[in-house]
Formats: C-alpha cells, sequence, structure tokens
C-alpha cells in the first residue's frame, strides 16, 4: 500500500470542512471555589452580642463569610463587547445574602482581564463586571465578603445576556463531586456532536498511518538509493580498465549493459543474432524481457527506445541497432568470460 501526500491533503481538507461547520459558541462558567465561615453562630448565647456595622448578628441570625468564585469562558469561541445585551448588567446575583465592602480580584489569566475586568457590587446583592473581551480559556477569580442568612444557603444566578451563549452556568462546591467521568466527558454532547468527534478521530488516525507508511517508504527508498550507489561503485571498480577515461554517459551505458550480461542468458543470445543477421527481431520479446529483468533486480536503467539500450530511434521514429551499444555489449561480455562470474556480481543479489 502506498500512501502520497496528496491523500494526507484530501484528509485534512475533509477535517478542515468540518472544523469549518462545526458550531463555535462560548460558554460562561461560575465556580463556587469557596465559602469560609470569618464568624458564624449556629447557637445562641445569652447577653452575647456581636454587632457589624450597628447590627446584632446574634439576633439577626445572620454569619460573615468570604466567598471566592471563578468566572471562566469554557466554551470554543471568545466573546466579543458587541455580544453583550447593552441594556443590562452582566453579573452574578447572590441570593439570602448582602454583599459589603468592594469585590476584590484576586487572580486572573491575562492582564487585559486584570486591568479591565473591574468587579462591583450592586443592589447590595449583585456583582457585576464590566462587558470585556472575553476570550476561550481565560478566567479570573474575585473573593466577595458577605453577611448570610444562617438559616439559608447562597444562592447564585447568573444575570444579563450574552448572544450565542445558551446559558450561564454555576458550578457549586457540591457539585465538584458530580463531574462526569472521563468515559462521560468523552461521549458528552449530542448524535451530530459524537459523529462529528468520530469522523476526525478517523482522519487523524488515518493521517497519522499515511505519515508512518510514508516515513518507512522514505526510509525504504533511502537505503535502496544508497544500495544502489554500492552496487555502482562496485561495479566501476570491477570494469575500471574498460570504462577508464569514459564519459559519464557511456558510463552509465556500460552499466545497463553489464546487468543484461550478468542476468540474461536469453537477452544475450538475441543480441548475438541481432548482430549476426543485421536484422532487428521482435521488439516486442526484447522490451518483455528487459522490463522483466528490470523489475526483478529493481534496475535503474535509463530509459532505451522499447526498452531495449541496443536500438537507436531516428527522427522519422525508425529503429535501427545501435553499433557502439552492440560494441559494448561483446567487450562487456569477453571481459566477463575472463572473470570468475561469481566475483562479479553485483551485491544486489545478495
Amino acid at each position: 500500500m502506498v500512501f502520497y501526500w496528496c491523500d494526507i491533503g484530501d484528509c485534512f481538507g475533509v477535517f478542515s470542512i468540518f472544523s469549518y461547520f462545526q458550531e463555535k459558541k462560548p460558554e460562561v462558567t461560575y465556580r463556587i471555589i469557596a465559602e469560609a465561615d470569618i464568624f458564624s453562630i449556629n447557637k445562641g448565647v445569652p447577653d452575647l452580642h456581636i454587632t457589624f456595622k450597628g447590627e446584632d448578628l446574634q439576633k439577626s441570625k445572620r454569619n460573615l463569610k468570604i466567598v471566592t468564585i471563578e468566572i471562566s469562558n469554557t466554551g470554543n469561541d471568545d466573546i466579543l463587547q458587541g455580544y453583550y445585551d447593552i441594556k443590562g448588567s452582566w453579573g452574578l446575583k447572590l441570593e439570602n445574602c448582602d454583599i459589603f465592602g468592594n469585590p476584590k480580584l484576586v487572580n486572573s489569566t491575562s492582564e487585559y482581564l486584570k486591568n479591565n475586568i473591574n468587579p462591583k457590587v450592586s443592589n447590595s446583592n449583585i456583582l457585576v463586571f464590566e462587558k470585556v473581551i472575553f476570550e476561550k480559556g481565560q478566567a479570573f477569580v474575585v473573593e466577595l465578603k458577605t453577611l448570610v442568612d444562617s438559616q439559608s444557603m447562597i444562592k447564585y444566578s447568573p444575570i444579563g445576556k450574552i448572544a450565542k451563549v445558551g446559558r450561564q452556568h454555576v458550578l457549586e462546591r457540591n457539585d465538584f463531586d458530580n463531574q462526569p467521568t472521563i468515559f462521560g466527558q468523552i461521549f458528552m454532547g449530542g448524535i451530530l456532536v459524537n459523529l462529528l468527534r468520530f469522523i476526525i478521530c478517523f482522519i487523524c488516525i488515518l493521517v497519522l498511518f499515511a505519515l508512518f507508511v510514508s516515513i518507512i517508504e522514505w526510509i525504504a527508498i533511502g537505503r535502496l538509493h544508497k544500495k544502489e550507489e554500492l552496487e555502482k561503485i562496485e561495479i566501476k571498480t570491477y570494469l575500471n580498465s574498460i570504462i577508464e577515461g569514459k564519459s559519464e554517459k557511456e558510463v552509465d551505458d556500460y552499466i545497463d549493459i553489464y546487468h543484461l550480461i550478468v542476468y540474461s542468458d536469453d537477452l544475450k543470445k538475441d543480441i548475438v543474432t541481432m548482430d549476426r543477421k543485421e536484422l532487428i527481431p521482435d521488439l516486442n520479446e526484447i522490451q518483455t524481457k528487459t522490463k522483466v529483468f528490470r523489475e526483478k533486480y529493481d534496475l535503474n536503467i535509463v530509459s532505451y527506445p522499447v526498452g531495449c539500450p541496443f536500438l537507436k530511434e531516428d527522427d522519422s521514429g525508425n529503429y535501427s541497432i545501435d553499433r557502439k551499444k552492440i560494441q559494448m555489449f561483446y567487450e562487456i561480455n569477453d571481459y566477463v568470460k575472463k572473470q570468475p562470474l561469481d566475483s562479479c556480481r553485483p551485491m544486489i543479489e545478495s
């Protein structure tokens, strides 16, 4: 099996089409990291008076808590400033509590968010943010000081409309243990989403396999070329007394004819017959024989008319015997007869 780089290009093209049509949308997630008690009264104590800003906390049954919240864009697209509803605020409403003091930005994933998100409090229980560009994967963490009803839990509700964001999620601490498993996350989504995942995974596997096969093929071709070069050097060394002083083209012709002499006794008989009778034998037969030996021994022979190095073609398309090549044949054939054949066979046979 042979893979070409154009096949890999086609795979990337299909991958790009599916990526283009895959729906991109941002997603805002509020993760409640902590609700830490500053002061808490779980049971009334007589004659104990604890006040905060003139309010008796024991009588009003309220506790002081520090709430830490992480806000992140967990979707696959950015939120641009034009996505926010210009008539409303964007933020988080905290029910059953009041926020006091200024919210504190304790961390952010970018200098842009750090300088521009500017968290504020509205109506004592609403945390609002500036309508900034919120890129995918970006996040920031806010810390709040709150007065909480001791008999109730804080309830978190996102406020504000953001285009393309279907729903803003609140992930409370109790939800951490209910996160889907890795297997569940893999198959999260509808039928179309899972179908796209399967197709994309299949394409990626196919691309990796094609790349692996191409690397193996590249290594094999490199080894074959090295083997051919070593063989050529060996033949040149063996035929040194014949090819000395010859041009590079003539040296290549000598090597090609040497291959045919070594590997094909039948072809040698055809050549002798061709020379003696001054006739051209069946060209198709010679072409077939030459092709068979090329493929059998992976010979890198230069292209000749009708596959035979002993024929030449004129401008009119007529074939005739190449006397120079015939002379080369006899020269090499006589030389090979005088030498032990086993010692001169190229390494490709081994």
